[in-house]
């Protein structure tokens, strides 16, 4: 996928930079996610705006209700079942993601009845986290310009840079977990069935395990961050979203000489992702 993910950053990024100012999250940030990954899982061009909705709903619902949480909901009854539709066998295009994993149900790995709950997972988990992730990655490089310097010199290290941006800055700052059985952890007792909520956010800046672990550096080697989770709760999808984030920010690196914010960054009030939702920009050209 490497190759048609790079040349649609490209033209993308093109489009973007001919205009000098753009908002970085509705203009990029959203944009090309929601134009490649569909794309890859199989699914048609038809009301991929509700991708948007659905992903928002998803990671929204992960606290306490509030009213940004409420406004979604309010558009469940049209998107939910229009999801529903899009992860059937029939509406999916044949060698897809979203395709093999029906093919894994002919062949007995899953149930019939899992497949389609698989291939909404790919959307659930890999759209709105990937969103939020390149999102970050424009804020933290267009915070620290010498950071971009760097990496407009060198644009290979646009995937670097985003991973230090789940490092630094993490889209999803914490998962929640049930614990199913009682168990103990640094001497605390936890009971069977308990609600666990694990900071990635604070381990991925730990003084014990990173050094300068609040300076963003594009340089440093950053494996062993738990942006995309671990061991067998890691991301399956995480190349792909590593893949996107690199082509977005290469593709900026090998125009872009610099960029600044050029008006007031706006978060989502969601309670299960740190994303922007407005990131206006200026960029000079290489």
């Amino acid at each position: 996928m490497e190759d048609a993910f790079k040349a649609k950053a490209a033209a993308l990024v093109d489009d973007l930079v001919e205009k000098g100012a753009f908002d970085a999250i509705r203009d990029l940030a959203e944009v090309f996610p929601l134009t490649v990954f569909p794309d890859a899982l199989g699914i048609d061009n038809e009301g991929r705006e509700n991708f948007l909705t659905y992903g928002a709903m998803v990671f929204a619902g992960m606290g306490p209700e509030n009213d940004y949480f409420r406004s979604l909901m309010a558009h469940a009854p049209k998107v939910l079942p229009w999801v529903a539709a899009k992860c059937l066998r029939q509406a999916l295009a044949p060698g897809s993601f979203g395709a093999q994993v029906y093919e894994a149900a002919d062949t007995g790995e899953i149930t019939e009845e899992e497949a389609p709950l698989l291939v909404r997972s790919f959307l659930s988990a890999g759209l709105d986290t990937t969103i939020s992730a390149i999102g970050m990655a424009l804020y933290s490089l267009a915070r620290h310009p010498q950071q971009w310097a760097i990496l407009a010199a060198n644009p290979s290290l646009a995937r670097a840079a985003f991973d230090e941006t789940l490092r630094y800055d993490t889209a999803a700052p914490y998962v929640f977990r049930t614990t199913p059985h009682e168990t103990e952890v640094a001497g605390v007792p936890i009971g069977k069935n308990e609600k666990v909520l694990l900071l990635i956010a604070s381990a991925n800046r730990d003084d014990a395990r990173w050094e300068r672990a609040d300076q963003f550096d594009i340089t440093r080697r950053v494996a062993g961050h738990i942006g995309f989770g671990t061991g067998i709760h890691g991301c399956v999808g995480q190349m792909v979203a590593r893949l996107e984030g690199e082509a977005v920010l290469a593709a900026l690196a090998e125009r872009v000489a610099s960029i600044e914010i050029a008006g007031e960054p706006l978060y989502r009030d969601s309670s299960g992702l740190r994303a922007l939702s407005s990131l206006p920009v200026r960029v000079v050209t290489q």
